[in-house]
């Protein structure tokens, strides 16, 4: 088993001892923290994930354009959800039109993690799509911010990152932003 294989193992057996309530409860601290923050306030367009397993379940007001991920040609692209969501590939909601937006238009991309450490890496579920999506557009001065989400017990102080992994912005938990 693989390095990352085993802290994705060991994170996932965390979630068994922990209840639905819990995290709910865990979920609305994040949101809270999410909605104070400025940019989030005056953010327009938010690139958001659709919640599998144990993933936080955010709620974005109104008032914003909402676009999820959906993969092509092992990148992903945004499309508005304003057109109703589908099962797409492994099961994952994605939207029903795949009118892509351009990346450069989003405001904040939040992103889903399976762990992450304090140096703004997240471990994914290794098909590397948010990688390959992101490596792109970090260069760039005018982009997205790319704020990962996720709990505090998926937190690792090991240093698993390589060379392709892609650093966010930020990551929320229910107890602290990493910056």
């Amino acid at each position: 088993m693989s390095f990352k294989n085993e802290i994705r193992l060991e994170i996932k057996n965390k979630f068994l001892s922990i209840s639905q309530h819990e995290i709910n409860e865990k979920t609305l601290l994040i949101q809270q923290l999410l909605n104070k923050q400025e940019l989030f306030q005056k953010a327009k367009k938010i690139g958001l994930f659709m919640p599998i397993e144990f993933e936080p379940k955010l709620v974005i007001s109104k008032d914003k354009k909402v676009y999820i991920p959906f993969i092509k040609n092992e990148i992903l692209g945004y499309g508005n959800i304003s057109k109703g969501i589908s099962v797409g590939t492994y099961g994952i909601l994605e939207p029903k039109s795949k009118k892509e937006v351009n990346i450069f238009e989003l405001d904040i991309i939040l992103v889903p993690l399976v762990g992450f450490n304090e140096k703004l890496y997240r471990l994914g579920r290794g098909k590397g799509f948010y990688d390959k999506t992101f490596v792109n557009i970090k260069s760039e001065t005018k982009r997205p911010v790319l704020w990962g989400v996720g709990f505090e017990m998926q937190k690792t102080n090991l240093n698993f990152q390589e060379k392709h992994d892609a650093k966010l912005d930020k990551i929320f938990t229910e107890t602290k932003i990493y910056e």
